[in-house]
């Protein structure tokens, strides 16, 4: 906050917690006027084998990434779509549209995320309050540098399907989510 100035209100929210989602929406309101824009970001990992992966890991990573992010935007929505306006953007990932290894949870989710896009932006747009998703490739962000960190031939491999040799920076999803946000 202190790096993007003065009109940067920080406020911490564990979207798991869905019960306390329209108790937040409510604090932003009162501290920030009503939202135009929701971004459904959070999100967690767990790279395991698929046979080793546990119901608490995969179900963890759904409830963060899906069910969590359906929550938040559920306790949003009611008041775009009573302006007859809004932008709702939820992050999946090129994972809801290849298979890879290790990520049985984190796939799922980023696959029912499109999914939710779909329903959802059907049911709102015609009110006013656009949804849709950004799939990203690979991100140079800690999560990535975690998965990978051990594992020097999933890195190779990963590399290997990139093009233009790098990962891309976490600006470039910013950016394209700032379009899908914008007028």
């Amino acid at each position: 906050a202190s790096e993007l100035g003065e009109n940067v209100i920080p406020m911490a929210v564990d979207v798991t917690d869905s019960k306390s989602l329209p108790a937040f929406v409510k604090r932003v309101e009162k501290e920030v006027g009503a939202p135009d824009i929701v971004v459904n970001n959070a999100g967690i990992h767990v790279k395991k084998p698929a046979l080793e992966m546990t119901d608490e890991d995969f179900t963890s990573v759904l409830h963060t990434h899906l069910t969590g992010a359906f929550a938040l935007t559920r306790a949003v929505a009611p008041g775009m779509l009573s302006r007859g306006k809004g932008s709702i953007v939820f992050v999946s990932s090129m994972t809801a549209y290849m298979g890879m290894p290790l990520v049985a949870g984190y796939a799922t989710a980023k696959s029912g995320v499109v999914g939710l896009v779909r329903t959802l932006s059907a049911e709102f747009a015609p009110k006013g309050v656009r949804v849709n998703a950004v799939a990203p490739g690979w991100i140079d962000t800690p999560m990535l540098r975690r998965a990978i960190s051990a594992d020097a031939e999933r890195e190779r491999k990963i590399k290997g399907r990139i093009q233009i040799e790098g990962f891309g920076a976490p600006e470039d999803v910013g950016w394209a989510i700032v379009y899908l946000c914008s007028d």
